[in-house]
């Protein structure tokens, strides 16, 4: 048996997620697979190091800003790209071009 294979990174952000009468602060990661592709784990409380712990509320908290940035910028392209397919359709119908009886 070889060598243990380095596991790749690509990203790493802590979470604190919270319910009625429970909490957890998940340290959530993606890691590159060759057969998987990209994957998608959590480490629990229990399993991160101190290192980890001491980044994660400030690793929480730029992570939910981020989230709702790109929240926002991915509506606002989808809806614009939305209205510029449905626009074109418009045109195409009007010259007898593109989609759409």
């Amino acid at each position: 048996m070889g060598a243990k294979e380095k596991v790749e990174i690509v990203a790493a952000w802590a979470a604190q997620e919270s319910g009625p009468g429970w909490t957890n602060s998940p340290v959530w990661y993606i890691r590159k697979d060759r057969e998987r592709g990209f994957v998608l784990e959590a480490l629990q409380p229990e399993e991160q190091t101190a290192q980890m712990q001491v980044l994660a509320e400030a690793s929480a908290t730029i992570a939910r800003q981020m989230r709702a940035f790109v929240e926002m910028a991915v509506n606002e392209s989808t809806a614009a790209r939305t209205r510029r397919a449905a626009d074109l359709t418009w045109r195409g119908r009007q010259t007898g071009k593109g989609g759409g009886a």
